[in-house]
């Protein structure tokens, strides 16, 4: 299944060229089954010109699962992503993060994404851990509980920071900066959301953090979509001033370029079927790399915008733990440019996946301390309306 951009969005943008990728909804055990069943790296990364685009969905079914080896037949494979100019004498630099999104406390598979991360860090100690948002469920999952057992999980995975996604606003601005920001070891940034009576950034979040990976000034920039409400939670965001993503993450871009910035990571709670990702992407120039989440999408591959001279690479890693992401980013050293993109989807269901006994250990207090929503057994893979 190839999706790419509706027609009508490329109305007076006949400049745009962009690079198609298959966005999919499927049971990771497929995917293993299809050729990713070790804990391997595996650079999926497909170009596809294509001058008259069809629509893509706002969101793949469920039942759209696929197999990834499918409809390959005369595309040419491009493994690592081939860099648009030769690299310097000095050589590149590799800056290498890893990212979940939506993992909706499903606790079940926490251990591994722990254990998961732990193994990655080990082979790359200099890789940035990252969320996109997300970590609450609705209820009866959380609500007793609220963030408290997946902040001790993320503390002891070790993220280095965090973007808020629209779950962890459902019990108040005020509750997240009590019992989330407050307490996760890592930076949480926002940037489109603000309080409403000062129009300040919330306290406890920064608009961005521009963090030193190996000689590399790389900012991560973070945004949630503005509509937040659920059918469990009607009310979400209703206590906080939400404004436009485009706008916000374009005055900022200036401030970053100011401050060193090389390299401009988007973290944003958007996702790719709803086109907010695609729309950012062909708005505001200067974004190398989109992480997103919120509607539990997969890229196999990353969707490539090249509107302007410097391409974005869209990635999502589907959601509830299924996959950690591996963004593999290559800077010529001479010109501090971006050459090359690539990504991992490393699944958590491998055999080779050691669970994190810490992570065991803390799933099991919780659950013995009952309340009902630290359920092991149940399975929230499928993409639920209140993304």
């Amino acid at each position: 299944m190839y999706l790419s951009l509706p027609a009508w969005y490329h109305k007076n943008r006949d400049n745009i060229y962009f690079e198609r990728v298959r966005v999919m909804n499927m049971n990771p055990l497929n995917f293993n089954a299809a050729g990713n069943a070790e804990l391997s790296p595996h650079r999926h990364h497909r170009e596809i010109k294509n001058d008259t685009p069809t629509d893509i969905p706002e969101q793949a079914a469920p039942g759209d699962s696929v197999d990834i080896n499918a409809g390959t037949e005369g595309v040419k494979q491009e493994k690592p992503d081939t860099p648009r100019a030769a690299a310097s004498p000095n050589g590149t630099t590799t800056i290498t993060i890893l990212s979940t999104n939506d993992m909706h406390a499903q606790f079940k598979n926490m251990p591994e994404v722990s254990g998961l991360v732990h193994q990655l860090k080990k082979e790359n100690p200099d890789a940035i851990v990252v969320d996109v948002g997300d970590i609450a469920y609705n209820p009866p999952y959380s609500d007793a509980n609220h963030f408290s057992p997946m902040l001790e999980i993320m503390n002891q995975i070790g993220y280095h920071i965090v973007e808020p996604g629209n779950h962890e606003f459902q019990y108040g601005a005020p509750a997240m900066h009590d019992e989330y920001t407050s307490r996760i070891n890592a930076d949480v940034v926002c940037s489109n959301i603000r309080d409403k009576k000062t129009g300040d950034y919330l306290p406890g979040v920064k608009p961005y953090v521009i963090k030193d990976v190996e000689g590399v000034k790389v900012a991560f920039i973070g945004t949630v979509v503005p509509h937040m409400a659920t059918s469990a939670h009607p009310d979400v965001g209703k206590d906080v001033d939400k404004r436009e993503i485009n706008d916000t993450v374009r005055e900022l871009l200036p401030e970053l370029k100011a401050q060193g910035a090389e390299v401009i990571v988007s973290l944003s709670h958007h996702g790719v079927g709803k086109k907010a990702d695609l729309n950012l992407a062909e708005n505001v120039e200067g974004i190398n790399v989109i992480l997103t989440g919120h509607d539990h999408q997969f890229t196999g591959e990353p969707i490539v915008v090249s509107k302007f001279p410097t391409r974005t690479y869209i990635i999502e890693g589907m959601s509830h733990g299924k996959y950690v992401m591996e963004t593999d980013i290559t800077i010529d050293n001479k010109t501090r440019e971006v050459i090359a993109v690539n990504m991992k989807p490393w699944p958590t269901s491998s055999a080779t996946v050691k669970p994190d006994p810490v992570v065991e250990d803390i799933i099991k207090n919780y659950h013995s301390k009952g309340g009902g929503e630290i359920d092991m057994n149940r399975d929230d893979s499928k993409p639920h309306r209140d993304s």
